[in-house]
Parts: C-alpha cells; sequence; structure tokens
C-alpha cells in the first residue's frame, strides 16, 4: 500500500505546496517514508489489514463518526471540560488564559479564506522580510500542526480515565476514527479544494475573550485546544513592527490554506525529530516552544535542519547555544 499516487509525485519531483521550504524540502522524501510508515502501522493495529482502500477507510470513518456522535450527544458539555482539562494538564496552562473548547455540528463550523487571495501591495524591501517573517512561521506551524495531529496517542493517559468513567465504549471508538483519519490524509488527493472539504474543526485567538476552539467531535476538539494553546504560544514570534497590511500578507502566506494536507502528513515527523532533540516533559514544553518563537528565522531555520539529521548532536548543540534547553 503507498500514499496517494500524486502525492508521491509532487514529493519525488519536489513541488508540492511547501517546497520551497528550506525546512520542508531538505528531505522530503524522509518524511513522506516515516509519516505513511506509522500512520499504515497504526490503522492496522486498531482496523486490520484486510481491507484498506480509500473507499473502505472513508465508509469507516463515516460509520464510526456517525456512531460517536450518538454517543456524544448527550455528554458534549463533559467532553469540552475533560479537553480542556487534559492540555491544560500536559502543559501546564494557566487558569488566566481562558480556553472555550465546543463541540459542534459540522454544518456549523467555518473556515476564514479571508486574506487568502488579497491583493496587498507592498515595497520589494518589506517584502523580502515579510517572507522571511513567513517563513520562520511556517516552521512555528509546524510544530503546532505535528504536536496536534499526534494528541490523540500523547493525551491518551490523561484522558482515558475521565472517558471511560462517561461510557467505556469511548476509547474504542476513538481509537478506530483517529487511525482512519489520521491515515486517510495520504489517501486523499493533496490539492483538494478546502473550501469544499470534510469540515473536522476550527480554532481561533482572541486576545481579548480567550482561545476558542470547535471540533465535531472529542478526538477532533482535543487536537484544536492542543492546536490553540500552541498558536497562542508561537505569538511571540508575530513581527511588532509589521501594519496591518503587512501582517495581513504575513498571515496569508504562512497560513496559506493549500499547507494544510502537507502540514497534517510531513509535520508530524518534523515533531517527533523535535522531541527526540529537546529530549523533555511535556509541561517544559510551553517554555521551549516560547523560547523557539523568539530565534530569528535563520537561527531556527538551521535548527530544524540540523534535526533532520541521522545525528541529533547538532540539533542539541545549537538547542544549547540558543539556550532553548
Amino acid at each position: 500500500m503507498k500514499p496517494n499516487k500524486n502525492i508521491i509525485k509532487q514529493i519525488e519531483n519536489n513541488n508540492f505546496n511547501l517546497s520551497f521550504h528550506p525546512v520542508f524540502n531538505l528531505n522530503p522524501s524522509r518524511l513522506m517514508g516515516i509519516g505513511f510508515k506509522k500512520s499504515l502501522e497504526l490503522v492496522k493495529r486498531r482496523v486490520g489489514d484486510y481491507n484498506l482502500s480509500p473507499s473502505y477507510l472513508f465508509n469507516l470513518y463515516q460509520t464510526y463518526k456517525f456512531k460517536i456522535q450518538i454517543i456524544e450527544d448527550n455528554i458534549k458539555s463533559e467532553l469540552e471540560q475533560i479537553a480542556e482539562d487534559t492540555i491544560r494538564e500536559m502543559y501546564d496552562v494557566p487558569e488566566e488564559i481562558n480556553i472555550k473548547p465546543k463541540i459542534v455540528n459540522q454544518d456549523d463550523i467555518e473556515y476564514d479564506f479571508e486574506n487568502q487571495n488579497e491583493k496587498i501591495e507592498v515595497s520589494p524591501e518589506r517584502m523580502i522580510l515579510i517572507k522571511e517573517e513567513a517563513n520562520k512561521r511556517i516552521i512555528l506551524n509546524s510544530i503546532v500542526h505535528g504536536s496536534s495531529v499526534m494528541i490523540w496517542s500523547s493525551a491518551y493517559y490523561i484522558a482515558k480515565e475521565k472517558l471511560d468513567e462517561l461510557n467505556n465504549k469511548l476509547i474504542e471508538l476513538y481509537d478506530i476514527y483517529s487511525a482512519v483519519v489520521g491515515h486517510l490524509l495520504w489517501l486523499k488527493e493533496p490539492s483538494q479544494n478546502l473550501s469544499t472539504a470534510e469540515k473536522q474543526g476550527v480554532c481561533e485567538i482572541d486576545f481579548e475573550e480567550g482561545l476558542s476552539c470547535e471540533g465535531i467531535n472529542f478526538p477532533t476538539l482535543l487536537l484544536e485546544t492542543n492546536k490553540v494553546v500552541l498558536d497562542y504560544l508561537i505569538c511571540k514570534g508575530i513581527p511588532s513592527d509589521f501594519n496591518e497590511e503587512e501582517l495581513k500578507l504575513y498571515y496569508s502566506i504562512a497560513d496559506d490554506y493549500n499547507f494544510e494536507v502537507w502540514n497534517s502528513t510531513l509535520s508530524p515527523v518534523l515533531y517527533l525529530d523535535f522531541l527526540e532533540t529537546i529530549e523533555i516533559e511535556s509541561n517544559k514544553l510551553p517554555e521551549v516552544i516560547s523560547k523557539l518563537s523568539q530565534l530569528n528565522y535563520e537561527e531556527l531555520k538551521n535548527l530544524f535542519i540540523s534535526i533532520q539529521q541521522d545525528s541529533k548532536e547538532l540539533g542539541k548543540m545549537k538547542l544549547n547555544q540558543f539556550k532553548i534547553v
């Protein structure tokens, strides 16, 4: 079994949507190989390997989404609280940071494409700086996405007991659902129109109102809650001297929705490389990510190129050099 043929083709030709970035184009075939293998092993372990065709897995996804929806219908508020408590415990999130998780209907989720196609004029000198800062944010986004895609397995030990108390069938349903969704990412077309894509969740930061996150069920909500908390941490990397128009351009470059499938498939491997290099407990990650956000682009780029190498020693040396750990 292999990834979608167009994912393979774009990786091999180095013309996927993130191939312009030196961290992603260093060895994308390695990222694809490791990421797909882990995804396949997980879905085989949880589903079995007798039939893993895209059509079968999509039908399985629809079936388990419905089963989960039926059970969750009367316990949404409890699940929302578990999602918040789980992420707070993982990262030692202070109580003064307002997190607002919500399980919603799929039709109620709205993606914001407002700045994706907007034409914004800036001087050539400012454009160079904006692109550099956007490239820095793309690296930070890989931490956010990589961590979030993996959150169900990494937060399992915290959430399991509370979920079992609500309904002892939930864990098995979530295990299968999360494995199937994760593997389908490798099997669908990479150029899928996001405006018509199957909606799962969304999150948003409002520095006055708090951190909002929505998901169609608990596994998705847990992912979005993790994402919004880490998104909040990397805000320290947002340039303070950009005007409103420059910030719009910065976000439209760095947070392009066309990167979504590549962040969901390749970033988890980058994040694993990162974890293997820093070797710390999850509750210490916020401080590390905050420090990373304050490095300049060249420092952060060289660090993430180093941690992809076979030996992580250079990456560890750079972490010490930059006083990250």
